[in-house]
């Protein structure tokens, strides 16, 4: 990438009116854009940001992305036939990168629809079959949700769809896990929400 053409771009955005909030400049601008709203990283930039920096590359260049995270970078890139290589230091944003470049089969949607109606049905709630290592865990998720993760995530583990569907339905498990928290995503300082005492109704894991 042209750093003095990135430079340039980010200058021009904290400049002026800096107290104007600038939501589509942040991950929140990569809602509801397909693979780029997957999974949300709080201090990423958006899709809009990189569109800007590359509207003046040409296919003949080569993007480096030594701090990818999301991958918004290297997917923008190749979607637009450039080139691209990435780097990041998390494994976990490393397979996610990965995952959002892969290109899947026209079967993999049927499939994936097929699994996920499985699963649904199959995580039951019942029993606690997997529960990550996590501090304090009832601060996230309430009992009841909890145990449904736990199946769910069981059944993902021991599916015998096709990779792609696998690491697909994960992605959905790690949005369903982040929606069904009781974490408080308003600031990039993770807090939690105040839980009422009355017992909410679940949201659905899947839906039809």
């Amino acid at each position: 990438m042209k750093i003095d053409l990135a430079d340039k771009y980010l200058s021009n955005l904290v400049a002026g009116d800096n107290q104007r909030q600038k939501a589509h400049l942040t991950f929140r601008g990569n809602t509801n854009r397909g693979r780029h709203g997957w999974l949300r990283l709080t201090p990423a930039y958006s899709l809009h940001v990189v569109n800007e920096i590359l509207a003046n590359t040409g296919p003949d260049e080569l993007i480096l992305d030594p701090f990818s995270g999301t991958a918004t970078t290297t997917l923008a890139s190749v979607t637009r036939g450039i080139k691209a290589h990435s780097v990041d230091v998390n494994p976990f944003l490393v397979w996610l990168g990965n995952l959002k470049l892969r290109n899947f089969s026209k079967t993999t949607a049927d499939e994936l629809l097929v699994e996920a109606r499985r699963l649904r049905k199959a995580a039951s709630g019942t029993g606690l079959s997997w529960t990550p290592n996590l501090h304090q865990i009832e601060k996230w998720w309430d009992e009841k949700t909890l145990a449904s993760l736990a199946d769910l995530f069981a059944g993902i583990s021991n599916s015998e769809a096709s990779e792609p569907v696998v690491d697909l339905l994960k992605i959905a498990f790690c949005k369903v896990m982040i929606a069904t928290s009781n974490a408080s995503f308003g600031h990039q300082s993770m807090s939690f929400k105040k839980t009422k005492a009355v017992r909410q109704p679940q949201p659905t894991l899947f839906a039809d």
